[in-house]
């Protein structure tokens, strides 16, 4: 997975899209969606003018770890239980995995006020230690205990908006957000 570090670089050093766009003639689209890591491809002359500007070499712009991980999907049964379905790309070679966890919803005045996300993994114990499930939880533990927060906090940025848009768009005012990870996933 790559990441682009634009937005903490720009934090660092106190400087605004709209300044950097300015004094660069890099457009504001291109710098926002790099920002955001949304960006879908970048320019190597946008590339070389960041680094000049900022004063950096690539390395520093952009943060890479040798995994992918993909989420296929996510649900909620009517009993708050939370499932999600990964995907996780290392060595070239692919695993589907599962998560799960509790989605609690919390309602004033029929809206939605607070969300809270609790992830976990599945507990081997229920599961009679199944070999399968001990295997695929060794390497999410693997997985998710290496990453660093920002990649971390990507993955909660797709399984929130999975469970958003599944949501009634009427109950979607603003409302707060808890996301929790199970402590034993992310520490090995």
């Amino acid at each position: 997975m790559i990441r682009c570090n634009l937005a903490i670089l720009l934090a660092e050093r106190n400087l605004r899209i709209t300044k950097v766009s300015k004094d660069t003639g890099i457009s504001r689209t291109t710098l926002t969606s790099l920002s955001n890591n949304r960006a879908q491809g970048i320019q190597l002359d946008t590339i070389n003018t960041l680094c000049n500007y900022l004063k950096i070499t690539p390395e520093l712009l952009f943060l890479h770890i040798p995994v992918d991980i993909r989420v296929i999907n996510v649900r909620v049964d009517y009993d708050e239980i939370l499932f999600i379905d990964l995907e996780i790309i290392k060595n070239f070679k692919s695993f589907n995995c599962s998560l799960t966890g509790h989605c609690f919803t919390y309602f004033l005045e029929e809206k939605i006020s607070d969300l809270e996300i609790n992830v976990e993994l599945f507990d081997e114990e229920l599961n009679d230690n199944d070999e399968d499930l001990i295997k695929e939880n060794s390497l999410l533990i693997n997985t998710f205990s290496s990453l660093p927060v920002s990649f971390l906090n990507d993955i909660e940025d797709k399984i929130v908006d999975e469970l958003i848009s599944s949501l009634d768009k009427e109950l979607c005012s603003p409302f707060n957000l808890r996301f929790t990870w199970e402590e034993r996933l992310l520490t090995k």
